[in-house]
């Protein structure tokens, strides 16, 4: 019990950090003196450092004890908080938030941490909780934002995360169960780079592709460059001993876990493009609701609320309806999200609807999609195999939400700069696509998922 108060105090401090900003930028921007670009800059580092950080962590967790790794990278958000909340340029916020990235690398360790010290059934409701208060800090976030820098300095806004996140490093010491090595061998550094510099490449030229433009030799000359990093990554990674990301663990089992973790971070980050967007728009629009910030915060709430409750329930929902039949229902919500918005005219109803239904997704699908790591992976790789899921998932709501930028930013109202309903159609149908391809790849998955074997001879066997 100790240990899952921990790991849900970290989940759920680190996720209400990160939600806290947003709402808060444009305070951020005015106290370090960055420009919209340079302070966009700040996120994206974040997102780069998270989709470098989350593998290489992951691998270190199966060589060395997780405990004293999960203190270190505790300490290092801890420590970046701090300097984010120092800083008085954009570069040295950067630098913070960057630091901050190595947090996401926690949530694979945690699950390592689970799995060496409880049995299988508490294994499972530990991913339930790291799903639900993870889901519930998102949403804490924006609401707490507002009511904070109404009364003190933004600042606060990092000091208070900071102070929590000493405090639970305390606790962490006698509450985490240290661990010994699962596997040997050494930590892949040349896939550390090729994949670093892949995701770079990528998530660089999808930030500025909406300025370059999608078909501009810039945006090509970086897609394929990525292409040719990430390429010489895969077959780096399929020839050593000991990889990064072992990508001889496959079998549908893993490949079906990826794409719901890719369709699930797609669908987020683009539905919650749409959805302030048609909330802030004029009713001049046809379409927009002409609210605030506020009333954005208050139609996500649902999103969080349903996330972190319905994680809990997908213990009995497997034993009721099955492994695979859970897994292809935990994606439908996923595809319904935007498809309601596509039913009429948006209203409140309707918003609030599609908010609840991603979160629906979000709690049923990656915790289903967790539970299945745990259960059809080898203890050897699951903290790697799961660091690789939330890979997939950072670089999916990185394309969700740059393609859905793109796509509303693509046809705007004449002397506007808001999109017509038309290019919210577009984005909204390319979203439902995304969940209509996690259906089926679920679909495809074992009905019964038994563990892949430890030993490379025997990898190639199905999942």
């Amino acid at each position: 019990m100790p240990m899952l108060i921990v790991v849900g105090g970290v989940t759920f401090v680190y996720s209400t950090l990160e939600a806290m900003l947003a709402p808060a930028l444009p305070l951020i921007q005015a106290g370090v003196g960055g420009t919209s670009s340079s302070i966009a800059w700040v996120f994206t580092g974040l997102l780069l450092s998270g989709a470098v950080c989350t593998p290489l962590i992951g691998r270190l967790g199966d060589l060395y004890d997780k405990k004293k790794l999960f203190l270190i990278v505790l300490a290092v958000v801890a420590l970046g908080t701090a300097l984010a909340g120092l800083a008085t340029n954009v570069p040295v916020l950067a630098i913070g938030q960057m630091m901050q990235g190595a947090g996401l690398g926690l949530t694979p360790l945690s699950i390592g941490l689970m799995r060496e010290a409880l049995p299988e059934d508490r294994v499972k409701s530990g991913n339930a909780l790291i799903i639900g208060t993870s889901s519930l800090g998102v949403v804490a976030g924006p609401l707490l934002a507002g009511p904070l820098t109404s009364v003190m300095s933004y600042r606060w806004l990092f000091w208070l995360p900071f102070v929590l996140l000493v405090a639970l490093i305390g606790l962490a010491f006698p509450a985490l169960p240290a661990t010994v090595a699962t596997t040997r061998g050494s930590v892949d550094w040349l896939g550390a780079g090729l994949l670093s510099g892949g995701l770079l490449v990528l998530l660089t030229g999808l930030t500025l592709a909406p300025t370059w433009g999608w078909a501009s030799g810039g945006f090509i000359a970086t897609a394929a460059g990525a292409a040719v990093l990430l390429a010489a990554f895969v077959m780096t990674q399929r020839r050593l001993a000991n990889p990064l990301i072992d990508l001889r663990v496959r079998g549908r089992t893993v490949f079906v876990v990826c794409a719901v973790s890719f369709a699930v971070g797609w669908a987020v980050f683009a539905t919650y493009t749409a959805l302030p967007t048609i909330t802030a728009a004029p009713t001049a629009t046809g379409y927009g609701l002409a609210s605030d910030a506020t009333v954005t915060g208050w139609i996500l709430v649902p999103s969080g609320v349903l996330a972190g409750v319905s994680a809990f329930v997908v213990r009995p929902l497997e034993r009721l309806v099955g492994a695979k039949a859970l897994m292809v229902l935990s994606c439908v919500p996923i595809l319904g999200a935007p498809g309601v918005l596509l039913l009429d005219r948006p209203s409140l109803g309707l918003l609030i609807t599609s908010s609840a239904l991603m979160g629906l997704g979000i709690g049923l699908g990656l915790t289903q999609a967790m539970n299945l790591v745990v259960t059809a992976v080898p203890a050897a790789r699951v903290t790697s195999v799961t660091g690789l899921m939330f890979v997939v998932r950072a670089v999916g709501g990185s394309l969700g939400a740059q393609v859905g930028g793109a796509t509303l930013a693509s046809d705007v109202i004449p002397s506007t700069t808001l999109p017509t309903w038309s290019a919210v159609t577009t984005m909204l149908i390319i979203s439902v696509l995304v969940g209509l391809f996690a259906v089926l790849v679920a679909a495809a998955l074992p009905r019964r998922s038994g563990t892949v074997p430890d030993h490379p001879a025997e990898v190639g066997a199905p999942a």
